[in-house]
Order: C-alpha cells, then structure tokens, then sequence
C-alpha cells in the first residue's frame, strides 16, 4: 500500500465527528483540488506491504481504538489492498469509514466485481462510507459531473454519506441540484465549510447552518481546523 501517514486523533468532520480515530491516510490522488489541504498525500508516500500496514496500526493504538478511518489521497485508487487489510483487522475493530472523492467506482469496473467487494466488506465489519464530490469550488470545470453514479447503485443507503465542501451560497445551489438528480436522501447530506484556518471556519457557519435548516441537511464542523488550524495529524 502506498501510505501517507498513519495517526491516532479524533474523527473531526462528518457523521462520526468527535469519535477517537485511528487514520490510515494513503497516497495518491486523481484530482488536484485548489482547497486541498494534504497536498502532500497527492504523490510520493511509502509502499509497504499490507502486513506491514497493520503492524504500524497497531502501534498508533488500533487495537484499542475500534474506529479504523481510509482516507487519502484517493483510497479507492487502492480497493484491492484495502479489502484485504480489512480482512487481516484486529477482532476489536468495530468500524471502517472508507472517504472518497466519489470519482472512482467502490471496486474493480465490473458490476459483479464491485457488488463483492461491497458483500464481502460488509460481512466483517461495520462499513462507513463517506463520499465528498467536489464542486466546481474545487478548481475542475467538470464539478460534480465527475461523480460514479456507482456510489448511489451499489452502496446501502444507510451506510454512505455525502460531505460537501461549501464556500459560497453558490456551492449550496450546485448541492441542490446534485441532490435532486441523484435522489439522495437529505439526512445523508453533509455541509462543511471550505476552510484551513479557524477564523474562516467561523465566517462561514451562519451560511451553512441556514442552508442546512433551509434544505433539510446535516452540519459537519471541522473540528481538527477549530482545535489546530492545519496542522498535519490531527
């Protein structure tokens, strides 16, 4: 696997904010998003073999922590190493949130290969999956239109979510009408605000908490942000 860095912390957007975390951050992605802000986990990281993977999990506390985090980079450009990662995990590990950009199938290309890999993730352990399409704040002419309608097919309702990165009322705008076209239930729904600093984390709350009330989604903090601006493993 090619890794970025592996740490203990605590889950700081989404659904599962707050809740002690062991991160597994891999390397690589297949975008380059102006607001990124690990941009270092883009390229380079260190190949090790899976074994070794979970044997530095271990020692960041995965044995005592049952929240195991993938994220990236773009972990789903490496879904085979994943499945068998999650197949070798430590019996305590209760969950596995899985972020994606949403613009790389959850499997191989194949119906019947990505419907496995979802079944056979799904036996062992609690699967989260949090997908954040980017929007056309992220610097891509392409936007949303980069989304795998695949996220919507093949994964359980009630194990995905849907995080937006949000700066304007104009991203809110663009999230209406992904919502709509891919009828997405709105209690899946995440706004968090397009942020590195605590400051700006601030600024933008009374735009997210209104559109939240007003279109009937959820309200991530950022809560690393507000705690340590970005600084890197947390």
């Amino acid at each position: 696997m090619q890794v970025s860095e592996i740490f203990k912390s605590l889950q700081g957007e989404g659904p599962s904010a707050g809740r002690p975390t062991i991160f597994l951050r891999l390397t690589g992605c297949n975008l380059r998003c102006k607001f990124c802000d690990t941009p270092y986990a883009q390229e380079k990281g260190i190949n090790y073999p899976v074994d070794t993977v979970l044997k530095n999990l271990k020692v960041a506390g995965l044995e005592k922590i049952d929240y195991l985090v993938i994220t990236g980079g773009e972990p789903m450009l490496q879904v085979e190493e994943i499945q068998e990662l999650i197949n070798n995990l430590p019996l305590n590990v209760k969950k596995v949130g899985i972020e994606t950009n949403g613009t790389t199938p959850p499997g191989r290309l194949t119906n019947q290969e990505i419907v496995s890999f979802l079944d056979n993730v799904r036996n062992l352990v609690d699967m989260e999956y949090c997908v954040s399409p980017k929007l056309l704040n992220s610097g891509s002419s392409a936007g949303i239109d980069q989304f795998c309608q695949e996220w919507v097919n093949y994964v359980c309702k009630d194990n995905i979510n849907f995080k937006f990165v949000v700066g304007t009322k104009q991203d809110v705008f663009e999230i209406e009408n992904f919502v709509r076209l891919h009828e997405i239930p709105r209690e899946r729904v995440w706004l968090m605000p397009e942020c590195r600093t605590s400051t700006r984390h601030v600024e933008l709350m009374p735009l997210l908490f209104e559109s939240a009330v007003q279109y009937g989604y959820n309200l991530s903090p950022r809560l690393h942000i507000l705690a340590y601006q970005n600084k890197r493993g947390v």
